[in-house]
């Protein structure tokens, strides 16, 4: 199993999520890992920030499907997932998974950016 660095942070008065793998990730560790952490969460939003600059991960329409099942389950209102990606594709990942969003009736927003900061305050912002 993959070992991922992990937190809570809070900036701009907002809190979210922190996740980054520390090799390379499989959809199968990124299933565990949520399942794991958000398994019995009640949350009105839900925002989180996915630092892959350093490794390529193995994300695919399954694992996005059992992630947006998973947190529709959860009953989370509004989700957004900042991404730091390891390549320039990697925005035509996060469209398909906002589409894979809306066709299980989510509020899901995801994006790519180049630097923690902006990623920060596109997460932050109301």
């Amino acid at each position: 199993m993959v070992e991922f660095e992990r937190g809570l942070v809070k900036a701009n008065g907002q809190c979210f999520g922190y996740v980054r793998p520390l090799s390379m990730v499989t959809e199968d560790d990124w299933i565990a890992l949520f399942e794991g952490d958000l398994g019995d969460r009640v949350l009105e939003k839900f925002y989180l920030l996915v630092d892959l600059s350093n490794v390529e991960d193995d994300f695919g329409l399954y694992g996005m499907s059992k992630f947006v099942e998973l947190i529709k389950k959860l009953g989370f209102g509004r989700t957004r997932i900042a991404v730091l990606p390891p390549n320039q594709f990697y925005e035509i990942v996060l469209r398909l998974f906002e589409q894979v969003g809306k066709q299980h009736e989510m509020d899901l927003e995801a994006q790519a950016f180049d630097s923690n900061e902006t990623a920060v305050a596109w997460l932050t912002r109301p």
